[in-house]
């Protein structure tokens, strides 16, 4: 069942907290266009609703978190769906300096 909303935001809050060893800060949701394939098998037609969730994260768990990347999540997988990707959080000394403010 396709999943959109705050089903697709709580089901990606399941899949990082309960089984990627992530503990969620933030997240922000975009919707994507579908993809579609077919099945090999039987010719069937295949449609997966895809959302794109972003954010930030405490990682709790390294090897569960290790096994995720490598593995993926949900079931769209063979068409680019499920794919984590990481970058460490800036922290201040990593952000631009901000300009001087004008008075006047």
């Amino acid at each position: 069942m396709p999943l959109s909303g705050a089903d697709a935001d709580d089901w990606w809050a399941r899949q990082a907290e309960e089984r990627s060893g992530l503990k969620l800060t933030s997240t922000h949701t975009t919707p994507l266009t579908a993809a579609r394939g077919e099945r090999h098998q039987d010719k069937h037609q295949i449609r997966h609703t895809r959302t794109r969730f972003e954010g930030t994260a405490v990682v709790t768990d390294h090897t569960t978190l290790q096994q995720r990347i490598l593995e993926g999540i949900g079931r769209g997988k063979s068409y680019g769906c499920g794919l984590l990707s990481l970058a460490p959080s800036p922290t201040p000394q990593d952000r631009p300096p901000s300009s001087p403010r004008r008075r006047g």
